[in-house]
């Protein structure tokens, strides 16, 4: 064999092994957390999340809504970089009340991430930013999905081998501005006036 041809046989053989043989690393989906309507949801498109509790997302009367789900590893890879964090986000126009908020933790004794979110209630109890997440809010909700936290599942070596992206989506509450209770104001006002000129 001739030795071009032999060293170009070896340099391609080893280019396969290295490009086989490292995983790649690939998004593996998205988990949200929806408080659109009346009720919170959880939509999955890992096929990894898991209830903790049945159902997964609950109404605690008179205080909040949770939902508690556990995400699993793919296959040949875990999650071993330090969990316990809390994302909080604010009420538009009150940046120091929380909203909602995320915890994720790695479950004791297994490979697997915890998550739980908290909504608040109307009429329930009221949390601050501070009380919820050590660093604050990170922001107010604003209806879109916004990214809470990436999980990066890693093998045994260190390499990332797949990413989940966990989002929060809620709906905006109606605060009134105050040029729209200026109105209602001078508004019943008017009223007010209208009826003591009748008296007299």
């Amino acid at each position: 064999m001739r030795p071009i041809f032999r060293r170009s046989l070896t340099t391609l053989a080893y280019a396969l092994l290295v490009f086989v043989g490292v995983p790649q690393n690939s998004s593996a989906g998205t988990i949200t957390f929806n408080d659109l309507g009346d009720t919170l949801s959880v939509t999955d498109t890992t096929g990894r999340a898991e209830n903790v509790s049945s159902p997964a997302c609950v109404t605690i009367p008179s205080e909040f809504e949770v939902c508690n789900i556990r995400v699993l590893p793919p296959p040949g890879a875990i999650y071993n970089v330090g969990l316990g964090t809390t994302i909080a986000y604010s009420e538009p126009g009150s940046p120091l009340v929380a909203s909602d908020w995320l915890n994720v933790f790695l479950d004791s004794g297994l490979q697997s991430v915890r998550l739980q979110f908290f909504s608040d209630l109307e009429g329930g109890l009221t949390f601050t930013c501070a009380q919820v997440a050590a660093s604050g809010c990170v922001g107010p909700e604003d209806g879109t999905a916004q990214t809470a936290f990436t999980i990066l599942w890693q093998n045994v070596d260190g390499v990332t081998v797949a990413t989940d992206i966990v989002q929060v989506q809620s709906d905006v509450s109606d605060v009134p501005e105050p040029a729209s209770l200026l109105l209602l104001g001078s508004g019943l006002v008017a009223i007010a006036r209208n009826r003591l000129h009748k008296r007299v």
